[in-house]
């Protein structure tokens, strides 16, 4: 299926061979990790402090990138095409290209002196790989069923972990789709405790303290 998918693309198997692939699965699954990669890896270089001559460009692309509002069709998305590619790659061959991609390769072999600032970029660049790959590992939002309640109230439960939030507030923090859920109402009565607003504060919903356990701090 992949190798008939490739041809239909115009690609052969002589062309793949001539690349380097060892076959069509091969080719699709390095084809399939370059692009989210590399826009993953720009992130990561922009934690960093790398791309600062930049302004605020690239923060603000960060933000809709992996905001609520969009995080779904996006970030998640590319998410999703590097855990099918690290599925297909063996584990070496997947956590090599990954980290060459975030050029921190030779760093991990000890085979670069570098200046003290880009030690420092190094290391968050580092931080930001392992992150990734606890993603790849443990993140299941597009993968497998998940009854509409369970979605919403893990959503719930990260949205409002940082902190209590007023109902306006908590709806920005979630995906738009979360909100029109029918189960919405009452598996927000289920996860949080609302605390009725005052003559100088909104009412707000906080999270109740047995769920802790429950928030994902690399979601």
């Amino acid at each position: 299926e992949v190798e008939g998918m490739m041809l239909r693309a115009g690609i052969s198997s002589e062309d793949w061979e001539l690349q380097g692939y060892r076959s069509a699965t091969h080719a699709f699954a390095l084809m399939l990790l370059e692009f989210p990669l590399r826009i993953v890896t720009a992130l990561a270089q922009a934690h960093a402090g790398m791309w600062i001559r930049n302004g605020n460009l690239v923060a603000d692309q960060q933000y809709a990138y992996c905001g609520p509002s969009i995080r779904e069709g996006m970030f998640l998305m590319d998410l999703l095409a590097i855990q099918i590619a690290a599925c297909i790659l063996s584990p070496p061959e997947f956590l090599r290209v990954v980290q060459e991609k975030f050029g921190v390769a030779d760093w991990l072999r000890g085979q670069v002196e570098a200046e003290p600032e880009r030690e420092e970029e190094a290391v968050v660049l580092l931080g930001e790989l392992l992150s990734l790959l606890i993603k790849v590992l443990c993140e299941r939002a597009l993968v497998g069923p998940r009854s509409p309640a369970l979605d919403v109230r893990n959503h719930l439960i990260h949205a409002l972990s940082p902190g209590p939030k007023t109902h306006s507030a908590l709806v920005r923090a979630l995906p738009p789709r979360i909100p029109e859920e029918e189960c919405f109402d009452a598996v927000l009565a289920d996860v949080a405790t609302f605390r009725r607003p005052d003559e100088t504060q909104q009412g707000t919903f906080q999270l109740k303290p047995h769920l802790l356990p429950d928030v994902d701090p690399f979601c």
